[in-house]
């Protein structure tokens, strides 16, 4: 049988399979409408025990529960009816003479329960083949154990809409002219599914399972993010009896992202994972005390006042260094010991028959319940004196009772205020404190909300019953060394975190592999990334010298290398950069185009510059739209996109425009920084443009 033969012959049974079960949707929908009927026609019979109605809710349940099955089977048959399979493993098993077609695709389709697949899920144990090894001896662990064997051949597929592109066989590894096709397609709005491209190191991650903390190092365009969805996507297949999609939870540095790695569980045959950027996080904790200031806000009153305000700039950065690291975490532990004494005014309670005198009060305070947390200590010590009384006296409080006698026992604190006890914390090391405005929203500074956050779990401890059994934390390079106690404390559970020292938002890089180990604990793993898949050499090569790194290995794809433009004023900058992306356009040879600079309020004034300039030479002024991501953007879109550094991290594009790269506005190793995030957001074009005096920092 020819490829093209087999490829027919596996379409034809997927529509079969899809037709079958419409077919048992159409029945099972019947019986859920017949159930339905019959409640309503006969609930007021129902025997007076409920037995009678649990039967009927749990046959609606089961009913749905299989509709739900059938929903998320008939979608992934749909979607591998355009792509059934990218690989093909011919495996002889020890003690077999002949080879077995092993097929791998997105997901399982065998043709009935108990049949062999005739296509195998790319997370399988068998699939681990196709990534692991070359022609040759070979294993897998599957539930039984390890199966050994012999790879004969393994091929290699691209078939679109049903139809075969081509097939290549490829006894080594996956081939690199076609990881290189892969990689030179253009970028567009989504993330992009890398299961027919996985390299064996990033497919080490992906398998990973006994490892609780995979921490991975990788260089910008290493597939850190790709890698570490897929790996999700790897453990709901794996132990899909013990993890559910809802259990998972993503720690992502903005909305803008969020939005970009939104489709690739779905791609991958799993329900979207829960993501949030941990600045929500917090601000939704500190509710009850202060509104809290995003670290965009914070980058860019930075970047803003910089060149205006350079002291003020720096003042504001110094301080998040100083009051992120562990010295004043520690300072925080000192404070928060010296007020179990200093908080604390004990008072003798009578309320009716309840009496205890205050010495009593404070023996249980500090010898029965020392362990519990301050703020919550107190409560325990009542509930031990009114447990006390009721069983002495066989009295209950009613509601209003117990209102009062909790009010008498929370006034032995002089204060439950975080702010409060925060400003004190600050005046004891001889800090400024923050200021609280009266009769207004009170307000702290981003600099001051994680050791504030670290405040008031350490004095109220952390909520419990939080249900997330995997946490994936990304950009770990831009988490300090207090919010990462403090995710320590919240998530006790397996993690996955990766990032690039090198991609710093903030000015002072510091690399957190040196204290992860000590808050997260000694079980974890590094892994390091040093493989480059998303540029081509000329950038990549280019985006290391900004930042003057070495050991980056690229893949071997080529294209322009990166220019300088100096211009003599704006306007012929800004005409020229339209010009440029207007040769773009017009070519159709990118999707994505990004123009970055290092603020929100300069990306409006560059877009306003552009679209003036690309109007004057456009006859469709309609057909031309340039995006300009902000704080609030939760789309990410393909066209022309304007955006400040901090807001492009983690995305990529086709095609990247840098301006104002000059000596006026980057001069220092943060504006390195920066510089080296912008570079390697392109995967095919990278150019810069200047007024002026040529940046000293680019090549």
């Amino acid at each position: 049988m020819t490829e093209e033969e087999h490829l027919q012959l596996i379409e034809g049974k997927l529509e079969k399979a899809i037709e079958g079960i419409k077919e048992e949707m159409k029945l099972n929908d019947k019986d859920i409408a017949q159930l339905q009927e019959l409640y309503w026609e006969n609930y007021s019979d129902f025997d007076e025990y409920g037995y009678e109605e649990y039967e009927n809710r749990q046959q609606m349940f089961n009913h749905a529960n299989f509709r739900s099955r059938n929903m998320k089977t008939l979608h992934m048959y749909k979607r591998m009816q355009d792509s059934p399979y990218f690989a093909r493993v011919d495996f002889v098993f020890d003690g077999e003479d002949e080879p077995e077609r092993c097929y791998i695709g997105i997901g399982n389709f065998a043709e009935g329960k108990g049949s062999m697949p005739l296509i195998y899920d790319w997370r399988a144990p068998i699939s681990g083949l196709f990534y692991d090894y070359d022609a040759g001896r070979a294993s897998y662990v599957a539930p039984a154990g390890i199966v050994e064997g012999e790879i004969v051949k393994k091929y290699q597929y691209k078939i679109k809409k049903g139809k075969l592109i081509y097939a290549v066989e490829s006894d080594i590894k996956i081939d690199d002219d076609i990881l290189k096709q892969a990689l030179s397609m253009n970028a567009d709005a989504r993330l992009k599914s890398i299961v027919s491209t996985i390299q064996k190191e990033q497919n080490s991650i992906i398998r990973n399972e006994k490892d609780k903390i995979l921490i991975v190092q990788g260089g910008a365009g290493s597939g850190k993010t790709s890698v570490a969805l897929h790996r999700i996507a790897y453990l709901l297949y794996r132990h899909r009896n013990d993890l559910m999609a809802s259990q998972v939870l993503i720690l992502s540095p903005n909305d803008v992202f969020s939005d970009y790695i939104s489709h690739i569980m779905p791609e991958l045959g799993e329900e979207n994972i829960s993501e949030m950027t941990f600045d929500d996080f917090a601000a939704k904790e500190l509710s009850d005390v202060a509104a809290c200031e995003r670290h965009y806000d914070f980058l860019e009153d930075v970047l803003v006042h910089e060149e205006s305000r350079p002291e003020y700039a720096k003042a504001r950065q110094e301080k998040l260094s100083a009051r992120s690291c562990k010295e004043f975490a520690e300072a925080i532990n000192a404070f928060v010991f010296s007020l179990e004494y200093e908080l604390m005014d004990f008072k003798n309670i009578k309320y009716k028959k309840l009496e205890k005198d205050a010495d009593s009060i404070a023996d249980l305070f500090y010898n029965k319940l020392p362990d519990i947390p301050l703020f919550k200590r107190m409560d325990a010590v009542r509930e031990y004196i009114v447990d006390e009384y009721t069983t002495l006296t066989g009295h209950e409080f009613d509601d209003i009772e117990s209102a009062i006698v909790k009010d008498k026992f929370e006034a032995m604190y002089r204060t439950k205020d975080i702010l409060v006890l925060y400003n004190e914390f600050l005046e004891s090391i001889g800090e400024e404190a923050v200021a609280i405005a009266e009769n207004e929203r009170r307000r702290v500074g981003y600099e001051d909300v994680y050791a504030m956050l670290y405040l008031k779990y350490l004095l109220c401890g952390v909520g419990q019953g939080r249900q997330i059994k995997h946490l994936v934390i990304d950009e770990m390079q831009d988490y300090s060394y207090m919010q990462y106690c403090i995710i320590g404390w919240v998530f006790k559970c397996p993690m996955t975190i990766l990032g690039d020292k090198e991609q710093s938002v903030d000015s002072e890089k510091s690399d957190v592999l040196n204290f992860l180990p000590e808050i997260l604990g000694k079980d974890s793993k590094r892994i390091v990334l040093n493989k480059s898949y998303r540029s081509t050499v000329e950038i990549t090569d280019y985006a290391a010298a900004i930042a003057g790194i070495n050991g980056i290995d690229g893949i071997d794809r080529h294209g322009k290398a990166p220019e300088k433009n100096i211009f003599d004023n704006e306007n012929k900058m800004y005409a020229a950069v339209a010009d440029r992306i207007d040769e773009e356009l017009s070519a159709g040879k990118y999707e994505t185009i990004a123009v970055l600079c290092k603020t929100q309020a300069e990306a409006e004034y560059v877009g306003d510059k552009i679209l003036e300039n690309i109007k004057e030479t456009e006859d469709d002024e309609e057909s031309f739209k340039v995006t300009v991501l902000n704080k609030n953007t939760d789309r990410f879109k393909t066209g022309v996109v304007v955006a400040p550094y901090y807001l492009a991290k983690g995305l990529e594009f086709d095609s990247v425009h840098i301006v104002n790269a000059d000596k006026t506005h980057y001069y220092s190793d943060y504006h390195k920084q920066l510089l080296y995030i912008g570079a390697t957001r392109a995967l095919h074009s990278l150019d810069f443009y200047g007024v002026g005096e040529a940046c000293g920092l680019l090549p």
